[in-house]
């Protein structure tokens, strides 16, 4: 059994956020700690919003003590697209920090790649933990491996087996069973059955307050749309199965915009349609994450008023500990539904490959440094809790002190954001590469939260899976031409923005998608920003031709 050592920090933080008041650090290699003796690192990194920020995250004051290393943080709060655009920003100043945090895409690390970002490839050599990840994963090596054989980044997520993986099935649409029950309408399979659901939440009060006006049928947030949590894309795939780049890869490596389809402007008319019977709220259009799920967060039945929502998993669209547990039964999964009785139910699945994350900078003087203390950092005891918070607070160990995996069980009623929509505890799993799966096991106990979460949650992804389907583009790609990658990453930002923006003008009518000229305008301005262009450009940049 590994040496294992037991730091248990105490960390006062003062702020207006109130914090946890210790967190509670193992390591199974001592010897790396600590890294330094007071030295400093710049770190920028994008904020979640689910966790308190790294600043005054107590994680932040317990990896300090650990490792001896004083992070000052430069912080991207938002969406995904605007860390980017804050992180471009940064990129462009020159004035780059010690290491960027970001997940990014093999084009920016091929244009980054020596100007801002160092080769890892030596200082990988010199890790205990990240080297030895790589060496019993080399798929994970070789995913991160530029064209010209150096390691510029490390890894985000990791892929995780399909019936595990909520995000490659991200159009789920969830159902409020008691409001389902009380319609007495049975479980849509159609997107008109569907629609008559939603019908009868808004002519009914189903809340039971006495108002029948604050119902709502269907929510979600069109911030994180490709992510599930706009529903309206779980009915868009009964018109046609609309991937998150709107572009679809045919076997034989030509490539259709899907968003200029006569499929997809039929279902645009659909959606513009519902919207006209007040069943799509505009709300979803203004509404950020935390506010969507604020919405849905009704402690008690009178205070319902979502009937259902978009989501590749619970948390996506609820917060269980704001709801409560009984989250997990009166929310339930619905099948992807058809365009008819006689259509096939059809969804999108997205491939998944290890991401690319946390680059150190051309700037950064003390290069070791940096990487010594993100292998301290990535200590599998370490990463455990960044997860899943204290042991015995959170969760409970079933294996040894210093075993891998990490046998443990989640402790029934307990999560990270105690009841609130912020982890004020840990950083979550934004920050550090992800731990390979091998090294932890989850074991569930029948009948709690965290069993009905997962059971649920995988059930639906096993229905989901027998009718999804994808195209022949690769998951991940690199090229090495310049040109094609400034290209791609200037025209994939222009296109798929515009695309969104019209997506959801056309549903709130304040472009009539009914209009054919309007429509052939559309598809025009596509043409105008360089969509045949784009095409061209992304076979070139995932096949080289």
């Amino acid at each position: 059994m590994k040496r294992i050592i037991s730091l248990i920090l105490f960390v006062c933080l003062l702020g207006s956020v109130a914090m946890a008041d210790e967190l509670h650090l193992k390591v199974l290699n001592p010897d790396l700690y600590p890294v330094t003796d007071g030295d400093e690192l710049t770190v920028w990194c994008g904020q979640d919003g689910n966790v308190a920020d790294y600043a005054i995250n107590p994680q932040n004051a317990a990896l300090e003590a650990l490792t001896g290393v004083k992070i000052n943080w430069i912080t991207a709060p938002g969406t995904q697209a605007d860390m980017n655009v804050v992180f471009n920003l940064s990129i462009a100043s020159g004035d780059y920090p010690d290491i960027y945090i970001n997940s990014i895409g093999t084009g920016d690390v091929m244009t980054y790649a020596n100007d801002v970002f160092i080769p890892l490839n030596d200082l990988i050599d010199k890790t205990y933990w990240i080297k030895k990840y790589l060496d019993e994963d080399p798929s994970i090596r070789e995913a991160i491996t530029a064209p010209d054989g150096n390691i510029y980044t490390l890894w985000g997520g990791l892929p995780v087996p399909d019936v595990e993986n909520y995000y490659a099935y991200p159009y789920k649409l969830w159902i409020y069973r008691p409001w389902l029950e009380a319609s007495g309408l049975d479980m849509p399979e159609t997107i008109d059955e569907y629609r008559e659901y939603l019908r009868y939440v808004r002519d009914n009060d189903m809340n039971g307050n006495g108002d029948t006006t604050d119902e709502l049928g269907m929510f979600g947030s069109f911030a994180f749309d490709h992510d599930g949590s706009d529903p309206t894309y779980g009915i868009m795939q009964a018109f046609t199965v609309t991937p998150a780049n709107f572009l679809w890869v045919n076997d034989d490596l030509s490539i259709d915009c899907v968003a200029i389809s006569d499929d997809f402007r039929e279902g645009l008319i659909y959606l513009r349609s519902m919207y006209d019977e007040g069943l799509i709220s505009e709300d979803m259009y203004a509404l950020t994450l935390n506010e969507f799920r604020d919405v849905v967060n009704a402690t008690t039945a009178s205070e319902q008023v979502v009937g259902s929502a978009g989501g590749p998993l619970f948390m996506r669209f609820v917060t269980p500990s704001v709801f409560g547990s009984r989250a997990f039964d009166e929310f339930t999964y619905m099948p992807v539904l058809k365009k008819d009785a006689n259509s096939v139910a059809q969804t999108w699945k997205r491939k998944s490959a290890p991401g690319l994350k946390v680059s150190i900078t051309v700037n950064c003087k003390n290069p070791e440094l940096a990487m010594a203390w993100l292998d301290a950092c990535m200590d599998p005891e370490i990463l455990h809790v960044t997860y899943n918070g204290n042991e015995d607070e959170y969760w409970t160990r079933l294996s040894a002190d210093g075993e891998i995996p990490i046998q443990y069980q989640l402790i029934d009623g307990k999560e990270l954001k105690d009841g609130g929509t912020v982890n004020n505890h840990t950083f979550g799993n934004w920050v550090f590469p992800s731990l390979p799966p091998s090294y932890t096991k989850l074991q569930l106990v029948d009948g709690t939260d965290a069993w009905k979460m997962n059971t649920y949650q995988q059930a639906a992804n096993t229905l989901y899976i027998e009718s999804a389907t994808t195209d022949a583009l690769p998951a991940l790609a690199w090229c090495d031409d310049d040109d094609i990658i400034t290209e791609y990453t200037e025209l994939q930002s222009v296109i798929e923005g515009a695309i969104s923006t019209a997506y959801a003008e056309f549903i709130l009518g304040r472009k009539d998608i009914n209009d054919d000229t309007v429509w052939e305008e559309y598809k025009q301005n596509l043409e105008y920003l360089g969509l045949s262009r784009y095409l061209d450009v992304v076979k070139a940049y995932y096949f080289g031709k």
